[in-house]
């Protein structure tokens, strides 16, 4: 759940950029650079959060993610006044993307396992797997996580627009459609609270007895894995299709109501779209983690695969976008 809502955090504005532009004076340059921040902060602050999970632990870091999210997501509700709010969320994206987006990565050594991971939604997911599930089962509980970051997405696809509508911008006041923005921002600040009060009310640091036997191997020196992790030309170029793959998507959907718009699709169409892309991701995206647990000999087929479609369906996005080819 907390994957969820920094997800629908971070994707606020995104699906409302008309109503919050003509509310608060913001441009389109404003509402992409929310969903920057994250992207920005992370690089700031990911060694930090990295260090913090090796040396404290899951329970500790993610009281720490939760607490982020959770501030960023009230400071949004404090004000409606334009330079309030506009400062107020942009602190709010900054937080919330030190809670945000990172791999894991592990040592090729057979002998030594290092799990190098910052304490943030996308990450902690596979350290968690990792102390609390068998080998067979890891790939199918991390992948669970990273859908409901997806679903995030999807949620603010829908949420947003149904709470703030779009649809009479030239007749109705600007203060009537802050004052829907507020309830939005107090509804994700309300379900922040509660998911923090949450962790800090149970969330354990670890299960009584480890999985399996490479559950319980004591971990590598945090100086020490980072520097097998540098040296180590697959593992780089791993993080590197990870991140190009992935970030194509995230930085897309963030902008996606924006770059639709000159097509002819509002918000609310666009919100469907988000919503249908979340929808058909999540049982996607479990079956073939499932599927990954049975074979896992062949991980590095699936990937290409997964690129490959992801590469063709990008091309054909960009053919529509640029009207190459026909939208309607």
């Amino acid at each position: 759940m907390l994957s969820l809502l920094q997800c629908a955090v971070w994707n606020t504005f995104g699906p409302i950029y008309e109503s919050v532009n003509y509310a608060y004076d913001w441009s389109d340059t404003t509402v992409a650079l929310q969903a920057n921040w994250g992207t920005f902060t992370f690089i700031i602050i990911v060694f930090p959060l990295c260090w913090l999970l090796e040396r404290y632990g899951l329970r500790i870091t993610t009281i720490v993610v939760s607490t982020l999210v959770a501030c960023g997501a009230t400071l949004r509700f404090v004000s409606t006044h334009v330079t309030v709010f506009s400062i107020f969320a942009n602190v709010c994206s900054i937080l919330n993307g030190f809670a945000g987006k990172k791999s894991t990565s592990k040592s090729a050594s057979s002998k030594t396992k290092i799990l190098i991971t910052g304490a943030t939604i996308m990450s902690s997911p596979p350290a968690l797997s990792a102390i609390w599930f068998p080998p067979e089962e890891r790939t199918t509980a991390t992948c669970i996580n990273q859908v409901f970051n997806m679903l995030g997405n999807g949620v603010s696809f829908v949420v947003g627009p149904l709470l703030v509508s779009d649809a009479n911008l030239n007749t109705t006041s600007k203060e009537v459609i802050r004052s829907d923005i507020q309830l939005y921002m107090g509804i994700e600040a309300a379900v922040a609270i509660v998911l923090w009060l949450l962790f800090i009310v149970y969330f354990p640091k670890e299960p009584p007895t480890p999985p399996s036997a490479s559950a319980s191997i004591p971990r590598t020196d945090f100086k020490e894995g980072m520097k097998t992790l540098l040296r180590n030309k697959n593992v780089l170029l791993c993080t590197f299709g990870y991140g190009l793959s992935g970030g194509i998507i995230g930085a897309w959907q963030g902008v996606m109501a924006i770059n639709f718009r000159p097509l002819g699709v509002d918000d609310e169409e666009s919100g469907y779209v988000g919503l249908v892309t979340c929808l058909a991701t999540a049982p996607i995206a479990i079956l073939t983690a499932y599927l990954t647990d049975h074979i896992r000999k062949h991980m590095k087929v699936t990937l290409v695969i997964l690129l490959v479609l992801e590469a063709l369906s990008f091309t054909w996005l960009t053919l529509l976008c640029d009207k190459i080819i026909p939208f309607r």
